[in-house]
């Protein structure tokens, strides 16, 4: 029961003033009311006035964090939405690119609908074995558990919930990715030998050779300028790169990493071939512009910059056609099998692995080593019997 003095502020019975939303019964018992963040009403309440304003900050500070409070009372797909506003500012389009994927799989399945303090672990992962069966990657549900076990964590550290559901590892998918496989050295000459001289492939012909020989990365060899070459010092500046948007549209963004941003030596045949792309190139009136960039290197059939998809469709269409030409065939391949390809020529002929890494752009030693540099039984006994031939 609540009292009032002189100064018009409400009291309890010990003449303590309350806040606004708090109250006290008859019974002595008090209440505390606030509204969520989907405007419902609710009501908490203890004997301690101490112990219910420990809670009201609780309660503010995930209304202010935009989650309700309440008993966890949000659905999965509410705790990701706020989890990835949150962290938003500053990351890579590519990563908004992600959340939002994210979102659309929780938004099109039972479990993003499901209150956050209902969900089990065992619920997750059947989730993630039906995805799993519906043609999504290992490196997809990753990207998931990425996003959603730190959105529990947030929640956790605010006494939402007591436990977090994502906090386990993939080893129960089976991995459906396929590994990507380097072509031989015979291989890559025989496609070179296609491209240079087949008339409906011989437009490829300099794209080939450049991811062959400088490894790039399909976006990064479409984000390429004018302004990136130096061929005076035959050099070749990677600074970004252009990817396509799901929904239609390029975009400039950064590399993968920092330690993608390097600086690329110029081969004999990549001096060339990117003259070549200078000369036959359109001259344009107007260069097309995507995100204050211009000049790219290689266009498309439109004149606009070329993105991804172009980059292998290009590949694997002159491999196609040499298949059909050749009784000899040459495996499928995409513009990161060429990148593969490039890794395992250099180290095959013994180059030092950490200037193999710089050049890969790659951040650790171990990707270069273990996903790039591609081995077998032939290589592995070749190197063997040189080996011990050499130390006799």
């Amino acid at each position: 029961m609540a009292t009032k003095c002189n100064d018009s502020k409400r009291r309890d019975h010990k003449g303590r003033i309350l806040k606004t939303g708090e109250s006290q019964r008859a019974d002595l018992i008090y209440q505390y009311r606030y509204t969520d963040i989907r405007g419902k009403r609710h009501c908490i309440y203890n004997s301690d006035l101490k112990a219910l304003r420990e809670e009201e900050k609780r309660i503010q500070v995930q209304l202010t964090m935009g989650i309700d409070y309440a008993g966890g009372s949000i659905t999965v797909w509410e705790l990701c939405k706020r989890y990835t506003d949150l962290k938003r500012t500053g990351v890579k389009r590519s990563t908004q690119l992600t959340f939002d994927k994210t979102l659309r799989q929780l938004d099109n399945s039972d479990i993003g609908h499901k209150m956050i303090r209902d969900l089990k672990m065992s619920e997750v992962k059947q989730w993630f074995v039906e995805l799993t069966m519906r043609g999504l990657s290992r490196s997809t549900l990753k990207q998931i558990r990425g996003i959603m076990r730190p959105a529990y964590e947030m929640a956790l550290q605010e006494d939402v919930v007591h436990k977090n559901p994502f906090n386990f590892t993939i080893d129960f998918v089976p991995n459906n990715s396929k590994a990507r496989e380097a072509l031989t050295r015979d291989q890559q000459q025989k496609l070179l030998e296609f491209a240079r001289t087949d008339p409906k492939s011989m437009h490829h012909y300099d794209l080939i050779v450049v991811l062959l020989g400088t490894g790039m990365r399909a976006g990064e060899l479409c984000g390429l300028t004018f302004d990136d070459l130096d061929f005076e010092n035959r050099r070749i500046y990677v600074r970004r790169q252009l990817l396509r948007h799901p929904n239609g549209g390029r975009y400039i963004e950064t590399p993968k990493s920092k330690h993608s941003i390097r600086t690329l030596p110029m081969s004999d045949d990549v001096y060339h071939s990117l003259k070549h792309a200078i000369e036959v190139r359109a001259k344009l009136d107007v260069e097309p512009v995507v995100d204050g960039i211009s000049g790219f290197l290689f266009l498309n059939s439109w004149n606009g910059p070329q993105f991804n998809m172009h980059i292998s469709k290009a590949v694997w269409t002159t491999i196609d056609r040499y298949n059909r030409k050749h009784e000899d065939q040459l495996p499928h391949a995409t513009a990161h099998h060429l990148r593969h390809s490039f890794c395992t020529n250099l180290i095959d002929a013994g180059m030092n692995p950490k200037n193999v890494q710089y050049l890969m752009g790659h951040a650790s030693i171990t990707v270069t080593m273990n996903v790039y540099a591609h081995s077998n039984s032939d290589k592995a006994a070749q190197d063997f019997f040189q080996t011990i031939t050499t130390s006799v």
